[in-house]
């Protein structure tokens, strides 16, 4: 199986690709930006980034690829089961794992690295829209003309055949030698500073986007992202399943009780599971022990009362 296509596929319309056991893709949209050393002005767009901390099933892959092949969910699930354990044992023996138009996973010192493409843009609008030369406009500057005295003429040609320079000019290739292997050291150090705190505001982004889920009207669309939670709930004790359908989260408890009763209204036995760690009431509308039934039943809800129901999963 070649996932590589299907991937690409969803990155398009979702933030969040998981492929699951082994990691997920995260898009994050970036600005035009200005290459002064080039002189180029890149345009717009959507990179991705490689996530090996989320890790649960939240259906969309294997749903996406059963439909575009017509396979059953089950046997989908269970060919991408195998190729995952294939590629965790070929990172383990050194070797890369690529994904055509979106980048490279290897491990060094024993850590996953991934590599982007540098073709890559999941970004619609910027579809098509190529790097543009920026060749900056140069003012000429008039110098004004500099009088030289006989007896500084003098001066400067008896200076010069003495020609002491040398020892100056290999003192100053040797100091700017220094001084460019200094400011690459520290160059590098800011990047990897940087991918560390990107990395840390999407994983953020992603939590708290989550956590704060809201309740909408039953005849939106679905959401273009669903992810799986499995950050600990403060339980009040209400069910002990694995799997919970969560359709709103409310500061106050009167709020989530209504919402309860109004999907009791619909004919959902709906439920408040815990109090999530940003104060919010959480109501699941399923909780269940059976992972098929709780995607099924996730995306159904999706369509029909809320776009922004997600799947959360007691890692307890």
């Amino acid at each position: 199986m070649i996932l590589s296509p299907y991937i690409n596929e969803l990155l398009f319309d979702h933030e969040c690709v998981i492929i699951p056991q082994f990691g997920a893709f995260v898009s994050q949209q970036e600005k035009a930006t200005l290459n002064s050393s080039k002189a180029i002005i890149n345009p717009p767009k959507r990179s991705v980034s490689f996530n090996k901390l989320i890790l649960n099933n939240d259906g969309l892959l294997i749903n996406h690829i059963a439909t575009k092949t017509a396979k059953d969910y089950n046997e989908v699930k269970q060919e991408l089961l195998f190729l995952v354990n294939s590629w965790h044992k070929q990172l383990n023996q050194g070797d890369k794992i690529s994904f055509e138009g979106i980048g490279i996973l290897y491990k060094t010192n024993n850590q996953l690295t991934f590599e982007p493409s540098s073709i890559a843009n999941f970004d619609k609008k910027a579809f098509g829209l190529a790097t543009i030369n920026a060749q900056p406009v140069v003012k000429p500057i008039t110098k004004p003309a500099t009088v030289v005295s006989q007896t500084q003429t003098v001066a400067i040609a008896q200076e010069a055949s003495k020609k002491p320079y040398l020892k100056y000019a290999a003192a100053a290739l040797i100091g700017f030698g220094l001084l460019a292997v200094s400011a690459n050291w520290y160059t590098n150090s800011q990047r990897d500073k940087q991918q560390q705190e990107i990395a840390k505001q999407q994983q953020l982004a992603l939590e708290k986007k989550i956590q704060t889920a809201t309740i909408f009207v039953a005849d939106e669309t679905v959401p273009e992202v669903t992810i799986i939670q499995t950050a600990s709930i403060e339980e009040e004790d209400v069910t002990q399943a694995k799997y919970h359908i969560i359709i709103g989260a409310f500061r106050n408890k009167a709020n989530a009780l209504k919402q309860i009763s109004f999907l009791s209204q619909q004919g959902i036995e709906a439920q408040v599971i815990g109090i999530n760690k940003y104060g919010l009431h959480q109501v699941a509308a399923k909780s269940t022990n059976d992972e098929t039934e709780a995607i099924n039943t996730l995306h159904k809800l999706q369509r029909t009362v809320s776009k922004s129901a997600w799947l959360y999963v007691n890692a307890n």
